[in-house]
């Protein structure tokens, strides 16, 4: 994600942000004069909405609504509010100027044109308007949830750390930080493959989600699974590494359950394929018999192929998972280790065979009838 947005709430409007200051860059280097203007201008006017849309600022010329107010009047209510200092609303507003100056009949009238230096001017004024607001929001109240996230810059926080951040929270900060901007920053840093940020939204989550109320929980497994579906066809499988736990699951109905659990189980496969791991404990439990052949599958991939490390975990999450089943999921999770274990006899790899026996024969130790005479 761009830190430089983290403090706008809307997460379509933050990377829209962050697209446009990349497209400022660009422009500045490429001597693209009147866009880099209107790409300046534009991002300060909404990081200046925001501001005072966060804050119910309601003050102006009629009590005026942020997204009506000029880029005059936000520069002038974000100075009273003690957004901007002084030089950098001077600065806007020398901005605001260049910025009319993308007018053809402006530059006729006026005989002044944009250039390199007008350029440059205006995106000096983005660079101290993201410092003042980012500064002066961590002395307001109304970000009390997004100063938890600072904490995930390098190094990756502390879990006491992040406990004890969380902890200090109101129940209405703890509330938004689990039902909305934990979700949807760990989707943006999903798909920015972002790690570090992905842990610490880890972190994070499941320190807030242990302190929430029922209701929290609830409504934070909804938007968790929401943003999962939401960005499943782009990239999701960092988000639901990230965020899945089995602790997620009494607090959704059954059809969203049965969805997450699909989620899970086709992101453990891929995982298992690629040589990696994921949390499991706990999902066994909550596997419906249709859901039992593919768990089964993907984690016998792991026993069969993977390395010492990754076998290790799968071997402990087979008996594990098992045991927690049901007693008709369980016997149906045999059913379907007997079969993988003949399947791979018959192509001659008895290796593999004799470590998923093995697998099985701790889930259900074989009895003397069953031993052939």
């Amino acid at each position: 994600m761009d830190y430089r947005f983290r403090t706008v709430r809307d997460s379509t409007l933050r990377r829209d942000l962050g697209s446009d200051y990349e497209e400022l860059q660009k422009a500045l280097k490429a001597y693209l004069h009147k866009s880099a203007l209107v790409l300046a201008g534009g991002i300060v006017e909404a990081v200046l909405i925001n501001y005072l849309r966060v804050i119910g600022y309601r003050h102006g010329p009629k009590k005026t609504d942020p997204d009506r107010m000029s880029l005059e009047d936000l520069i002038s209510a974000c100075r009273s509010e003690g957004a901007l200092s002084q030089e950098t609303a001077a600065l806007c507003t020398v901005m605001r100027g260049y910025r009319n100056l993308v007018h053809p009949g402006r530059i006729l009238r006026e005989g002044e044109s944009p250039d390199h230096a007008r350029a440059e001017v205006a995106a000096k004024a983005v660079e101290r308007v993201l410092e003042d607001v980012h500064n002066r929001i961590r002395k307001r109240p109304e970000w009390a949830a997004e100063r938890v996230l600072e904490e995930f810059d390098w190094p990756p926080p502390l879990k006491r750390t992040v406990e004890k951040k969380i902890g200090q929270l109101p129940e209405a900060d703890l509330i938004r930080l689990l039902v909305d901007v934990l979700p949807n920053r760990a989707a943006e840093a999903s798909c920015n493959d972002d790690e570090v940020t992905l842990d610490g939204c880890d972190k994070c989550f499941w320190a807030a989600f242990k302190l929430a109320s029922p209701e929290a929980r609830t409504k934070a497994a909804a938007a968790t699974l929401g943003v999962i579906e939401a960005t499943a066809p782009y990239n999701s499988s960092g988000l639901i590494g990230a965020l899945f736990s089995a602790e997620l699951l009494p607090y959704l109905d059954c059809v969203n359950r049965d969805v997450l659990i699909s989620y899970v189980v086709d992101e453990l496969d891929g995982r298992v394929r690629n040589g990696h791991w994921m949390r499991v404990a706990g999902l066994g439990s909550f596997l419906s018999e249709s859901d039992v052949p593919a768990f089964i599958e993907a984690l016998a991939r792991g026993v069969v192929r993977g390395d010492d490390r990754l076998r290790s975990f799968v071997k402990k999450a087979i008996v594990d998972e098992a045991k927690a089943m049901s007693d008709e999921c369980r016997r149906l999770a045999l059913i379907h280790l007997d079969k993988l274990i003949e399947s791979l006899r018959r192509k001659g790899k008895g290796e593999g065979a004799a470590r998923l026996s093995e697998v099985r024969f701790q889930i259900e130790p074989l009895r003397d009838e069953d031993i052939p005479r």
